[in-house]
């Protein structure tokens, strides 16, 4: 894809406006660094947490959300605010994130690398008119960052296929961070619960194993006397062909020459393998700070928690990162100038769409109080204005102060 900036001068997507750089030999050993085995001995990494079903489920209920609800560009004059569509910008946050991508999915895409990265990147595409025309999200873990000696200014390095980098500089990039503890990189939540991950990944294929083998602890023969090699193969290849899987569960085998099986290890219920399970999907919730009723885990789980449980999300999850997200945005697509008079906000109300008795009683309590009209309701729930609908109500029994009373 190419753009054009003022002059004809050709941009495009990672295109040799910024020339191509010797294959990268060292890398932010933050963004790029091996991990090691957590403690259960299991790797752990940003994509490959995703097979964790809990971590799949709490990265898709947070980006899913939040890129679900409107995010909506705003012109400010004085106490009006009034919403800019008319601005290229508004396109692109609202509908279309880029040529080939929707909002929703740019949106979604950005968040799930800041679950999983604690950083989210996408290169900013412009128009002749140096206006924002997309949004184009890069792998976090192909990105590079260093501070300009000369300028102070961040630079961004994003790794080809081929292995050359590409470098963008920081007017190029929109950074989304997580929780930055020192320079300007977010930290990885999946590298803080690396062994909680770590664990729940062995515990998982400890179970596929265990029914892979026919539901059976390990099990030894022992025979009365000294086997040749090729007996010792045989019989090892044999014992395995006829009892090991789950289609040889039930078979019955006969044993030759003596050999008389016995097992070794604990089965999983001794060894507490399903409250383990259980244990570690409630740390990723933990993680994430998302309800264990939303991970289907309701064992203990009421009408009225789970309903409690909704309203945490929003309040202690979801709106952190919206907040993060605006601020973030406005920051890297708006000029100084123009964050006095545009601001980016999420309508977290359109959370409570599902809800239409709780959304009804909400927008009917601001109706009866005289702090929305009727149209304003029916603009919420995307229904046409009526005649005679943009009048506030007033509450027969309230008065402002500086009245006198009769």
């Amino acid at each position: 894809m190419v753009f054009l900036l003022p002059g004809g001068k050709g941009v495009g997507i990672l295109s040799n406006l910024f020339s191509p750089q010797p294959q990268i030999e060292q890398r932010s050993a933050m963004m790029f660094g091996d991990y090691g085995a957590s403690l259960a001995g299991i790797g752990v990494s940003e994509a490959g947490s995703l097979r964790n079903m809990a971590v799949f489920a709490c990265v898709g209920i947070i980006s899913q959300s939040l890129a679900s609800v409107p995010l909506i560009m705003y012109e400010r004059e004085g106490r009006l605010r009034t919403r800019a569509v008319d601005h290229p910008l508004y396109r692109v946050l609202h509908d279309q994130g880029n040529g080939e991508m929707t909002a929703f999915e740019v949106r979604e895409t950005r968040l799930a690398h800041a679950l999983l990265w604690g950083n989210a990147y996408a290169e900013i595409e412009y128009d002749a008119n140096m206006q924002v025309a997309g949004l184009w999200p890069l792998a976090p873990d192909r990105v590079g960052i260093e501070r300009d000696k000369s300028t102070g200014g961040l630079v961004y390095t994003y790794l080809m296929d081929n292995g050359q980098g590409y470098v963008l500089p920081a007017w190029r990039v929109q950074h989304l961070r997580y929780m930055i503890v020192g320079g300007v990189l977010g930290i990885s939540p999946i590298r803080q619960a690396m062994n909680a991950i770590g664990l729940a990944t062995a515990t998982e294929e400890f179970g596929s194993n265990y029914f892979r083998n026919g539901s059976r602890p390990s099990i030894i023969l022992k025979h009365p006397a000294k086997l040749s090699k090729e007996a010792y193969e045989r019989l090892r290849s044999s014992f395995a062909e006829k009892w090991a899987g789950l289609n040889n569960a039930h078979r019955i085998n006969i044993l030759e020459e003596g050999i008389t099986p016995e097992t070794i290890g604990i089965p999983p219920e001794e060894a507490q393998f399903l409250a383990t399970r259980q244990f570690q999907v409630a740390e990723i919730a933990r993680l994430y700070r998302v309800p264990l009723d939303m991970l289907a885990d309701s064992a203990t789980t009421t009408y009225a928690s789970a309903e409690q449980h909704a309203i945490n999300l929003r309040v202690y999850t979801l709106l952190n990162w919206a907040r993060r997200d605006e601020q973030a945005l406005m920051r890297d697509l708006l000029t100084p100038e123009e964050r006095y008079r545009y601001y980016i906000e999420y309508l977290l109300d359109g959370l409570e769409r599902a809800d239409i008795s709780t959304r009804a009683a909400a927008l009917n309590t601001m109706r009866q109080g005289g702090a929305i009209t009727a149209n304003e309701w029916r603009e919420r729930e995307n229904l046409n204005p009526v005649e005679g609908g943009d009048v506030l109500l007033q509450p027969l029994n309230m008065a402002a102060v500086d009245q006198p009373q009769d």
